[in-house]
């Protein structure tokens, strides 16, 4: 969806994360607001927790 006519777009963007979590076999969550905009939560197998990072 595009916030108007100005915003060039063809809506290809949630489909590729899509195809390339799935290749990966992930999951992506989506979960929309009523005022507008999408949140997008991509899980990947491989890692326990959200946002951990063991390099630290």
């Amino acid at each position: 969806m595009r916030l108007d006519e100005q915003t060039p777009g063809h809506g290809l963007g949630l489909a590729i994360v899509h195809a390339i979590v799935e290749r990966y076999q992930g999951q992506v969550h989506y979960t929309s607001s009523k005022v507008g905009g999408l949140t997008a939560v991509v899980v990947i197998p491989g890692s326990d927790r959200f946002g951990d990072r063991s390099d630290n």
